[in-house]
């Protein structure tokens, strides 16, 4: 392991990655942090790039093979917090290459599309989750908010890195899932709906739609059916745990 000290310019990329979409996709890179994540990372040979450590982790760093060939930014306590995206830091931060999500890439038949999905710490949940029940990828609405927004990532514990992403249009979501014969099933509240349970077939593309609207009419349009989680005593679930009910359900009957 080479011991390296990163230049301002370095530092000052790190929290403008944090902090700008357009930075991330610009370098196509997106930061995480947290000891776990890396190795688990590192043992999957994800694209992880530069690695910022503290004094602590770099003695815990120096015994492992996985760090033997790589080079490594060692960063003051007072920095790492500064750097930080969170109140009491790891001592370990990186960044990671941006996978390819456009939805030319699509490949599968069982999807979940987010229909301009606003917080963060839910898709976070959703794409850990989706990792969790063999979801071949995940299609985000181009309002969603960005899956690899700092908030999300720490969220998704890695998960974004794994789950196949894909970004784009409703239109071209549309017609992308028509293409490959996938037919789309919306979260809705309605009596005529199908239960999870009812949706035949190993193909589907459930969509959860924004917190406060729900699914849009371009995609209510497009459904093969709405479909309905039963649910009494309140109006209705977080979107993070109504994926994961549909997701359980489709993923059992497979």
């Amino acid at each position: 392991m080479t011991v390296l000290t990163p230049t301002k310019k370095q530092l000052a990329q790190i929290k403008t990655l944090q902090k700008q979409r357009s930075e991330r996709y610009a370098t196509r890179l997106f930061v995480l942090e947290g000891e776990k994540v890396l190795l688990e990372l590192l043992q999957q040979g994800m694209p992880v790039q530069e690695i910022y450590i503290t004094a602590e982790m770099e003695a815990v760093f120096s015994q492992s093979p996985l760090f033997a060939p790589r080079e490594v930014f060692l960063v003051k306590d007072s920095v790492m917090e500064q750097l930080s995206d969170v109140k009491t830091p790891q001592g370990v931060l990186f960044t990671c290459e941006m996978p390819d999500t456009s939805l030319s890439r699509l490949a599968g038949s069982f999807f979940l599309v987010l229909d301009s999905l606003q917080d963060a710490g839910n898709l976070g949940t959703i794409i850990r989750t989706a990792e969790a029940f063999s979801l071949d990828g995940l299609i985000l609405t181009s309002g969603s908010v960005d899956p690899f927004h700092p908030k999300v990532v720490r969220a998704s514990m890695g998960s974004v890195c794994r789950l196949p992403l894909y970004q784009g249009g409703g239109e071209e979501i549309i017609s992308r899932l028509a293409e490959a014969a996938v037919p789309i099933y919306p979260a809705v509240l309605s009596e005529d709906a199908y239960l999870p349970e009812d949706v035949q077939g190993g193909k589907a593309a459930f969509v959860i739609g924004n917190e406060a609207n729900g699914v849009s009419d371009l995609f209510l349009a497009a459904g093969t059916r709405g479909v309905c989680i039963p649910i009494s005593g309140a109006e209705s679930l977080n979107a993070a745990m109504a994926a994961g009910i549909l997701l359980y359900v489709f993923h059992k009957k497979k």
